[in-house]
């Protein structure tokens, strides 16, 4: 049976489209490409600097430019529109038929789903998480998981509560983490994780992260509080 999905994402495509293009391309799927207008593009490119510092940014850069020449045209015949963030909930209150979808899921979605949304779709309205909650929350999760020095890594799909990364957990995927490697190339195995586990799930198929590493986790940080 064909899913009926609306995915609300960023037109990234270094960090979105290269892992979730087969996903946003069904025929099945309809896309929002959010714009962050209320953080703003000198704030975002900031941020991006202060975490992965200048070197890796200006990667990301050249990156983002590679993959838009080789996915472009796959992009363009997507079923998709763009929004600005601080629409976007009014969008969805408005003039999104819940009934036509099975699912709503957010992939980096980069402003919060208000409670109005969230009581509208239910448990239709599904996040994916790159990082293993509810230890790993939010945004940069993986780049935090360095700085913790966590033995893994991973991504998490849950249903969309009133606090981010907060809610129930649907399927969850790991891999320990290579210090030995850069920034970026373990964010892309946080995304390699992601995409994963959501095409295990659209076929039906849950992950669970095996105890051991979730009482790894449990001693590390819920024993600290």
């Amino acid at each position: 049976m064909k899913l009926k999905i609306l995915y609300i994402t960023q037109n990234s495509f270094y960090f979105v489209h290269r892992f979730f293009i087969k996903f946003l391309e069904k025929s099945d799927a309809k896309v929002i490409f959010v714009k962050e207008k209320k953080r703003g593009k000198i704030k975002k490119y900031r941020e991006i600097i202060y975490i992965f510092g200048l070197i890796d940014t200006f990667k990301i850069l050249v990156y983002e430019i590679l993959w838009l020449i080789k996915f472009y045209k796959r992009k363009s015949k997507l079923n998709f529109i763009n929004l600005d963030d601080d629409v976007l909930n009014k969008f969805l209150e408005k003039k999104v038929d819940i009934d036509r979808y099975d699912f709503v899921i957010s992939i980096g979605c980069p402003c919060k789903i208000n409670n109005l949304i969230q009581k509208k779709f239910g448990d239709k309205l599904l996040n994916i998480h790159g990082g293993i909650i509810p230890f790993q929350t939010g945004r940069f999760s993986p780049l935090k998981a360095i700085l913790n020095k966590d033995k893994f890594i991973g991504a998490t799909i849950h249903k969309i509560s009133a606090n981010f990364d907060d809610g129930e957990i649907l399927s969850q995927g790991f891999s320990e983490l290579d210090f030995s490697t850069s920034k970026l190339l373990i964010y892309d195995k946080v995304l390699i994780i992601s995409s994963s586990i959501l095409n295990d799930f659209l076929l039906g198929k849950y992950q669970k992260i095996p105890n051991k590493i979730k009482n790894y986790f449990i001693k590390k940080y819920l024993t600290r509080k």
